[in-house]
């Protein structure tokens, strides 16, 4: 009998305790394996805020669940152990390689699987194994694994880069995708993520749920004048300016920010300064730069490179607008993060991030320059309207918490498992002694596949 599935259908290895019908004993806990591969370190932005910021809580709201982490030795020291229930499997920082990486999850993953027994395999970014043996949950947070190669926005320059491009493209949504989207349950990030990924793939209707991402408490309104004084003069910043953050790729719509800049800065006469916090990709910099040039820009535009994640609270708070147009966006965890500072908020009405800023922000066309150069003329003139945009988006912002997200998205878990693994069930383990961090350099026993298991992280017995 074939054991072929057809394209979307989920993972139904029933020699697995772990699948519902044969559903995990209450006296067992369960192992929730988390894959953090894909998450090299803070540089690469969204991926990796989103499970930093989760991790913890996710364990922290599930103490009845023993958690073991895949990790390099370059990105586990983003992902401490928060609990004495958790044991950690190192490999080689090669593994961070995107196509070495690729050959990991598709190839070596399921033996890591079945020698640590994983009751259910979570994959926060990348993408899953082949018939994976237990049970599987994706997080969808990335619309452009959706984009068609076709899309004048991803191609990059030159005729090799182009096919080498449109190969990538054709992998990814032929082989990695397809097999990825076959996860048990599927989490999407926000309303527009399930919506478009159930546009491209309707077969997932029923196995999606949408968990809202959330944003830390150390973005607020209120900070030390002097350490934020500190940090502009560090980044080498004086007040006024306006704010974007993102990484410098096509889909940002950087270009057109930059054209509406230089002409609200040439109607209005305003001393401000456009900065843009944000890595580089794939060289698209020095085309934002000759766009620079073309608008005589380069007196008030600043690149600012990487900066330091504890940094960005005050570069939202003292910027006069923090400003993002993003043509293609499954969420928009900068905008989010400039409303809980209290920064006056403009984005773009289209994508994910017209959906959560909603009423906290003002909303764009992304490629009307003229509206936007007029919107950040208006918010020039009037500190009342400036004042009355930052509480809108404080009290937005107010609805996104990653403890919300962690409770969400161990729901999920349960649905798999079929038994409970929340906090409120085992209230007793609040008391738990905390965990000795110097386990993360032991090393085990490796196994057929390469892979190095650790000890258990155990305060005793270590």
């Amino acid at each position: 009998m074939s054991c072929r599935r057809s394209k979307g259908e989920p993972h139904t290895d029933k020699s697995s305790s772990a699948y519902l019908g044969d559903t995990v004993t209450e006296n067992k806990r369960p192992i929730i394996a988390i894959n953090t591969l894909s998450v090299p370190g803070a540089r690469l932005g969204g991926g990796f805020t989103y499970l930093h910021n989760l991790l913890p809580r996710l364990i922290a709201a599930a103490p009845r669940a023993r958690f073991h982490l895949l990790v390099t030795e370059a990105n586990h020291r983003f992902f401490p152990p928060a609990d004495n229930d958790v044991r950690v499997t190192r490999l080689s920082n090669l593994c961070l390689r995107g196509s070495v990486r690729t050959i990991v999850d598709r190839c070596r993953i399921n033996s890591w699987l079945r020698q640590i027994r994983a009751d259910l395999y979570f994959v926060p970014y990348g993408w899953l194994p082949k018939n994976p043996p237990c049970p599987t949950v994706w997080t969808f947070q990335n619309l452009l694994l959706l984009a068609s190669s076709n899309e004048p926005w991803t191609q990059p320059a030159g005729r090799f880069q182009m096919l080498r491009h449109r190969l990538r493209g054709w992998a990814i949504s032929h082989v990695l995708l397809a097999e990825t989207i076959k996860a048990d349950r599927i989490i999407a990030v926000s309303q527009t993520a399930q919506r478009e990924l159930l546009r491209e793939y309707p077969q997932c209707q029923n196995r999606v749920t949408v968990v809202y991402e959330g944003v830390t408490d150390r973005f607020g309104p209120t900070g030390r004048q002097s350490a934020d004084q500190v940090v502009l003069s560090r980044l080498g910043l004086v007040e006024p300016y306006y704010l974007s953050v993102s990484t410098l790729m096509p889909n940002k719509n950087f270009g057109s920010l930059i054209r509406a800049f230089a002409e609200f800065k040439h109607r209005s006469g305003a001393p401000d300064v456009l900065a843009i916090a944000g890595d580089d990709w794939g060289g698209h910099k020095s085309q934002l730069e000759q766009v620079v040039e073309e608008v005589t820009a380069r007196e008030f535009i600043r690149f600012l490179g990487h900066v330091d994640p504890a940094d960005l609270p005050a570069l939202y708070r003292s910027a006069r607008s923090f400003v993002l147009l993003s043509t293609c966006e499954s969420f928009g965890l900068p905008a989010l993060e400039a409303m809980a500072s209290g920064c006056p908020t403009v984005v773009a009405n289209t994508s994910g991030l017209a959906e959560i800023v909603g009423d906290g922000g003002l909303q764009v066309r992304p490629d009307d320059s003229e509206k936007l150069a007029c919107t950040l003329k208006e918010l020039h003139e009037s500190a009342e309207k400036r004042s009355a945009l930052g509480r809108a988006g404080l009290a937005r912002a107010a609805q996104f918490s990653w403890p919300t997200t962690a409770k969400q998205t161990v729901a999920v878990f349960e649905t798999l498992l079929g038994q409970s693994i929340s906090a409120r069930h085992q209230a007793s383990r609040s008391h738990a002694a905390p965990i000795n961090s110097s386990c993360l350099g032991r090393k085990g026993k490796s196994n057929a596949a390469g892979i190095v298991i650790s000890e258990s992280c155990r305060t005793n017995g270590v």
